[in-house]
C-alpha cells in the first residue's frame, strides 16, 4: 500500500518516573489507535475514501502512519511524520492533514482525563469522534497502571506552535 505524506508532523513528549520499554508500547500502539480512528471516522464522514481500508498482518488499522523522524535525549520526545493510506483522493489530502492534525489533538483534550494547562487549539476545532473515547481511555489506562506520566502532543505550522494539549495521567500501578 503507498502512503501519501500530509506534509505535517507531531511532536510527542512523554516524562514519567518510570519510563520503560513497556510504557512506551501502550504509548505507541494507544496513539497509533487513536490517529487511525479519527482518521476513518473523518474520512468516512466526508465520503473520502476510494478503496479498501489498509490492515497489517494481525488485522490492525493501518490507514494512518506515524513515521518517526527524530528523537531526543531524556524524556522520550519524538516527531512524527503523518502519512495516509492512498485510499484518499489527492484533493481532498490539504484539508483532511488539517483537520486531522486539530481533531487528534481535540478528542485526546476531551478523552476523558483533564488536560493540563488547558488546550491551545483553534476556534471550532472539528467535531469530537465518540468513537476515539475508548482508544484514548484505553491508552490512559495502559499507561496509568504502568508509572503514569505527562504526555504533551503539539503541532506546528510553519515552524509557529500551532496547537498543543498536555495530559497528566497518574500513576494506578496494581
Amino acid at each position: 500500500m503507498e502512503y501519501i505524506d500530509l506534509d505535517t508532523e507531531i511532536e510527542i513528549r512523554f516524562k514519567s518516573e518510570r519510563l520503560d520499554m513497556l510504557q512506551l508500547g501502550y504509548l505507541n500502539l494507544g496513539m497509533h489507535r487513536i490517529l487511525n480512528r479519527i482518521a476513518l471516522d473523518m474520512l468516512t464522514a466526508e465520503g473520502w475514501l476510494t478503496g479498501p481500508l489498509p490492515t497489517d498482518i494481525s488485522s490492525e488499522l493501518v490507514l494512518v502512519r506515524g513515521v518517526a523522524t527524530s528523537f531526543e535525549n531524556g524524556s522520550f520526545v519524538t516527531k512524527i511524520r503523518l502519512k495516509v493510506a492512498s485510499v484518499v483522493s489527492r484533493e481532498n489530502l490539504q484539508r483532511f492533514s488539517r483537520d486531522f492534525v486539530i481533531s487528534v489533538m481535540a478528542n485526546i483534550a476531551a478523552g476523558g482525563i483533564m488536560p493540563s494547562p488547558p488546550p491551545k487549539l483553534p476556534a471550532n476545532p472539528p467535531p469530537v469522534v465518540q468513537q476515539a473515547k475508548p482508544d484514548i481511555n484505553k491508552m490512559v489506562q495502559d499507561v496509568a497502571s504502568n508509572g503514569g506520566g505527562k504526555v504533551t502532543i503539539r503541532n506546528y505550522q510553519n515552524n509557529q506552535l500551532d496547537s498543543e494539549v498536555t495530559i497528566d495521567i497518574p500513576s494506578k500501578e496494581r
